[in-house]
């Protein structure tokens, strides 16, 4: 059974290749907008399985066809953690099989299209607008891309895409990740810390995200293993003409998916702190869409709480920042969530928060007296900064 599923996933893909180089030779100038299908709402998609290590936490649903494996997530078959999603885990099913099919048939199409341009191999220090994009062989992004402008940009590219450890693809001036697609001929790795916007198909060879790359984009294989390290990786919202949208990321810029679990990688996490210690985050809600964001109040739960005011409406493409800060008056496991309801289809947007807060400097063991001096509640006056473990 194992062989002739190895048969079928080769065939697939010969046959995924072949038509695509026949789309080639008869692709049209008009870069019309992509139908994902089935494959529509996976973040993650492999043919033959999905591994992860660390924290890893994807906003949307993951799947293989027509193996089944994935490992380091909980919720699969396996559940082993410590990765989570917020969608459906698809393992070999039929939902999973026509993601596939639906992928491939999207891969078809990106790579029929005809190019506006050849770039060289190197991406980084370009600024590009709307249009299909050709490099014959390998690419490669070190430092930034800038896609500049509305519109949808398709990068066909032969062979291998690399990036450099702490690499960008930047949006500005109403870009979107929806409408960005890079179509690989083999493998793709984006380098350690990346921060990468765009969907990424690639067909005969794995996807692999090095430790703390985030993908607002999708990542799916047709041929071969999504491997994933410590990583955000997120289904791009796709505003809705004449409605709002919403995004929401963190401090440092990362995004904060809806519904997801607590997690140091988008800072839902406070960390360890010490006791009366000040600890808090700032989150910033962005308006993608074109037309006014209303939002409901902010509904705090568990050990958290508001710092100032939460925003009532942002205009189209502007943003608005809140604050939550974590209860340190006492030592222990803190929890809670944080949800506003918007007018988007997507409302109510729901994350959860957690914390730890102990007696003394976190990662420090106190003296005995100092230890019975700060249970006595004399060192209660003394602050420390909000640290990491």
């Amino acid at each position: 059974m194992f062989g002739r599923m190895r048969l079928f996933g080769r065939m697939t893909r010969q046959l995924v290749l072949g038509t695509a180089m026949v789309a080639l030779a008869t692709a049209t100038a008009q870069a019309a907008p992509v139908s994902l299908g089935v494959a529509d709402s996976f973040a993650v998609l492999a043919d033959q399985t999905i591994t992860n290590t660390g924290p890893t936490v994807v906003s949307g649903d993951i799947g293989v066809h027509p193996l089944t494996a994935i490992t380091g997530f909980f919720g699969t078959i396996e559940n082993d953690g410590p990765g989570t999603f917020t969608g459906a885990a698809h393992q070999g099913d039929a939902v999973a099989g026509q993601a596939q099919t639906d992928a491939g048939a999207a891969y078809v199409t990106l790579a029929g299209l005809a190019a506006d341009a050849t770039l060289a191999m190197e991406l980084g220090g370009q600024l590009l607008v709307a249009g299909v994009y050709n490099l014959t062989s390998s690419a490669q992004l070190t430092g930034t891309l800038t896609l500049d402008g509305p519109g949808q940009y398709v990068f066909q590219i032969g062979t291998a895409l690399t990036t450099a450890s702490n690499s960008m693809v930047s949006l500005i001036n109403g870009a979107d990740a929806c409408d960005v697609w890079f179509v690989v001929g083999s493998a793709a790795t984006l380098g350690t810390d990346t921060d990468f916007h765009g969907n990424i198909i690639a067909l005969t060879e794995a996807i692999t995200l090095n430790t703390r790359a985030t993908s607002d984009g999708r990542l799916i294989s047709l041929g071969a293993a999504v491997n994933l390290d410590s990583n955000i990786v997120t289904v791009p919202f796709c505003p809705i003409l004449g409605m709002p949208g919403v995004t929401v990321t963190d401090d440092d810029g990362d995004p904060v998916p809806d519904g997801s679990s607590a997690t140091l990688i988008n800072d839902t996490d406070f960390g360890t702190v010490s006791v009366n210690a000040l600890a808090n985050s700032t989150f910033t809600i962005t308006n993608t869409g074109d037309s006014l964001l209303e939002l409901g109040a902010l509904n705090i739960t568990g050990d958290f709480f508001l710092l100032g005011l939460f925003p009532t409406s942002i205009l189209p493409g502007g943003s608005a920042d809140f604050t939550i800060g974590m209860d340190t008056s006492t030592a222990g496991a803190k929890t809670g969530t944080a949800s506003f309801t918007t007018n988007t289809p997507g409302s109510p947007f729901t994350f959860d928060l957690a914390g730890n807060v102990v007696i003394g400097e976190p990662g420090v063991i106190p003296e005995p007296s100092t230890m019975l001096l700060l249970a006595a509640g004399l060192g209660a006056s003394a602050f420390f900064r909000r640290q990491r473990v």
